[in-house]
């Protein structure tokens, strides 16, 4: 082992915790949203098959990653976990949403 300092970026001093707790939340309710909307779609469309088959689990991914940041991103703003479950909320939702078009 060396004995240098292990290097961990900072954020900027001009990113304030209620900023990224706005940013996340916002992009925690854009996926969530984006899923619920996709898989109603789908299902108006009448096609249970394809919901069932894998947008059932994309859908339930994203609202529940949602929901984890919803819940999450206030008491720990500066938790990187909490930044990369995001993500799936996010991606899960987009996915969702270009399934049902």
């Amino acid at each position: 082992m060396s004995d240098q300092p292990r290097f961990v970026p900072e954020l900027s001093p001009k990113v304030t915790d209620r900023t990224i707790i706005r940013l996340l939340r916002a992009a925690a309710v854009l996926g969530g949203g984006m899923a619920v909307t996709g898989s109603v779609l789908v299902l108006a469309a009448s096609d249970v098959a394809s919901w069932a088959s894998a947008t059932a689990f994309e859908t339930l991914m994203a609202v529940s990653a949602a929901v984890f940041v919803w819940l999450v991103i206030a008491r720990q703003p500066q938790n990187r976990v909490v930044w990369v479950m995001a993500l799936p909320a996010v991606f899960g939702g987009v996915s969702v949403i270009l399934t049902s078009v």
